[in-house]
């Protein structure tokens, strides 16, 4: 037996790509080579409002598909990638990515709303934590624990929405 008909190594576990097929490339780089996000002009929206005043970002989107570790090729459900930079912060360009599986018929809007309110959520559990006591639960069952997250779940939002409707009274 020769040594070319021997098979030496593991197996393969990735397949090669075909001939021709474009090789995989890193989030953060498709926006310098890869023609579809390059081309693509960056599009203005007003993402949120801050304490700070309107976040104003540029924003461009694309259809990708992740290459799939367990068989290496590329998976079957499209996703889409969105980029975005703040316009507003000049002195450091910080640029985010966002991957959502959402169908291509949801809005931009509510997928930026989506992903900017992070900031909305930690803040919520920060205010239940000092304010109305989340932190302070010492109890020894499960069952207790959900019964006090529920209620300072909902003393939170009863205290946000009587501070909403005194601040529309006041406005008038």
């Amino acid at each position: 037996m020769t040594r070319k008909a021997e098979k030496l190594g593991r197996k393969r576990i990735k397949s090669r790509l075909v001939k021709g097929e474009r090789g995989t490339i890193e989030v953060q780089n498709m926006l310098k080579y890869s023609p579809v996000l390059r081309d693509q002009p960056w599009t203005q929206y007003s993402i949120k409002e801050s304490d700070k005043g309107p976040v104003i970002g540029e924003i461009k989107e694309c259809t990708i598909f992740i290459r799939s570790e367990r068989h290496g090729g590329p998976s079957s459900k499209p996703l889409r990638l969105v980029v975005a930079k703040n316009v507003l912060n000049e002195e450091e360009e910080e640029i985010k990515y966002f991957v959502s599986n959402a169908s291509a018929e949801e809005p931009l809007d509510h997928l930026l709303l989506a992903a900017f309110s992070r900031w909305r959520v930690e803040r919520s559990f920060q205010d239940t934590k000092q304010k109305l006591g989340l932190g302070d639960y010492e109890g020894r069952c499960y069952t207790g624990l959900l019964r006090h997250l529920l209620l300072c779940s909902l003393s939170y939002y009863f205290l946000q929405r009587s501070w909403l409707s005194l601040s529309k009274k006041t406005r008038r």
